[in-house]
C-alpha cells in the first residue's frame, strides 16, 4: 500500500480551486492507496477560506490551518525579500501539518494548486522512472509551462522552449537552477524534453509540483533568503527534474 501527503497553499484561489482540486484529487486517488491533504490558507477574501473549511469538515483526509491578519506576500513585489520570507513561512506551516498528521507516508508532494492544465502530469510513471534510474533520489521536481509568452527572456535564449509549435516560458524561474546556470542550459533542461525523456539532475527546480522522500523533506524547513524552493534544495544532494511532471502553469 502506497501513501502520500499533499501540501499546498491557498490565498484567493476560488476562480479555479474547486475544479483543480477535483482534477488533482482524482489523480491522487488513482495513484496512491491513501492520500492526506495538508493545506495552509491565509487572508482570502473571495470565498476560498469558506470553501476549504467546508471541505475539511466533510472529509477526513484534509488537514487545514487557516489564518488571518498577515501582510500580503506580494506587498513589495514578486522578487522582494518579504515575498521570499512570507512564502517560506507559509510552506513551513504546511510542512508542520504533514509532520504531525502524515509522519509515515511514502511520498510528500508539494503542489501549486492554481494550475491551468494537468494533462501532462504522470506522477506514478515519474516515480517508477526515478526509482529505476536514481534510487537514492530525494526530490523530483516538475517542469512548468506558462500560459504567457517568453516575457523577459525574449529572443536572447539560444534554446527557445516550446509546447508543440507555440513558444512558452518557464514557470517559477526563481526556483530553477542547473549546474552552470546559463540561460541556454536552463532552457534546455527546463523545456527541451518530452515525457519520454529521462529525468535531469538539477540544483533546484519546482515547476508547480515536486515529489519528495518524506524522511528528507521532514528533516528540513523552508528559508526565505532566496526562493523558498532554492533554499530547500540547497540542503539536498539528489535533486532531479522530471519531464513527466509538466503541469500547465500561469506565471504571476
Amino acid at each position: 500500500m502506497t501513501t502520500a501527503a499533499v501540501l499546498f497553499l491557498l490565498h484567493d484561489n476560488m476562480d479555479r480551486l474547486e475544479r483543480n482540486f477535483a482534477v488533482f484529487d482524482d489523480r491522487m486517488q488513482r495513484t496512491f492507496d491513501e492520500v492526506l491533504y495538508c493545506v495552509y490558507e491565509n487572508d482570502s477574501t473571495d470565498g476560498t477560506a469558506e470553501w476549504i473549511r467546508d471541505l475539511s469538515a466533510r472529509r477526513n483526509d484534509v488537514r487545514l490551518l487557516s489564518e488571518q491578519g498577515y501582510r500580503p506576500a506580494m506587498a513589495e513585489g514578486g522578487g522582494s525579500r518579504w515575498r521570499y520570507e512570507r512564502m517560506a513561512a507559509c510552506r513551513n506551516q504546511c510542512l508542520d501539518l504533514a509532520r504531525q498528521y502524515a509522519p509515515h507516508v511514502d511520498y510528500a508532494i508539494v503542489l501549486d494548486i492554481d494550475f491551468a492544465g494537468f494533462e501532462q502530469v504522470y506522477v506514478a510513471a515519474a516515480i517508477r522512472e526515478i526509482d529505476r534510474l536514481h534510487a537514492e533520489w530525494q526530490a523530483l521536481c516538475g517542469s512548468g509551462l506558462s500560459q504567457r509568452d517568453l516575457g523577459v527572456y525574449g529572443p536572447s535564449m539560444r534554446v527557445v522552449p516550446t509546447r508543440g509549435s507555440v513558444p512558452v516560458r518557464l514557470y517559477d524561474i526563481a526556483a530553477m537552477q542547473t549546474e552552470n546556470d546559463e540561460q541556454n542550459a536552463l532552457a534546455a533542461a527546463g523545456m527541451a524534453g518530452s515525457a519520454l525523456d529521462p529525468p535531469v539532475r538539477v540544483r533546484s527546480a519546482f515547476g508547480g509540483i515536486a515529489i519528495y522522500k518524506p524522511k528528507m523533506l521532514y528533516s528540513l524547513h523552508y528559508e526565505g533568503y532566496d526562493c523558498e524552493h532554492v533554499c530547500l534544495h540547497r540542503r539536498m544532494q539528489e535533486v532531479f527534474m522530471s519531464f513527466k511532471l509538466c503541469p500547465m502553469m500561469v506565471s504571476l
